[in-house]
This record gives C-alpha cells, sequence and structure tokens, in this order.
C-alpha cells in the first residue's frame, strides 16, 4: 500500500467498490470521475478517516446514489471547509 500518497486520480476507472482505498489516511484530493459505485457508506466511512482531505470531485457517478452521497457528505462535513 501507498500511506503517504496525497493526491489519487481515478477517474473512468468505472469502480464499482471503494474499500480498496482504505489505509491512505493522508490523502488530500482524491477524483473518482466516472465512477460505478454501488454503495456510499463505504466511502463515507473510509473518507471520515482521511483528515488530511481537502478536495473530493465525483462527477457522473452513477446516479443512484449520487444525490444520497452527496446528502451523506453535507451531513457529515467531510471535505467541507
Amino acid at each position: 500500500m501507498v500511506p503517504n500518497l496525497r493526491v489519487l486520480n481515478l477517474n473512468y476507472n468505472f469502480l464499482e467498490d471503494a474499500r480498496p482505498l482504505e489505509g491512505l489516511t493522508r490523502l488530500k484530493k482524491l477524483t473518482m470521475i466516472g465512477s460505478r459505485l454501488k454503495g456510499t457508506k463505504p466511502l463515507i466511512r473510509i473518507l471520515q478517516r482521511m483528515p488530511d482531505v481537502e478536495m473530493l470531485d465525483f462527477r457522473y457517478v452513477g446516479i443512484f446514489c449520487f444525490f444520497f452521497f452527496i446528502k451523506e457528505l453535507w451531513e457529515r462535513g467531510v471535505g467541507m471547509s
């Protein structure tokens, strides 16, 4: 694993599962444009363990989970200044 990774671009990889991101606690920037996440709860839990995160970009995430994902992030204050 790469625990000191700061920037990760996973755009258009059609990822369905965010759990492999566990352990990237020093990440500052994460982009997953075009992902097809099947659920948002694992991603929310992972993002909560990333205290240094400054920028998240989840454009074009699967429409079924997108609104739930944004709502969860907003309520938990993840990535918000």
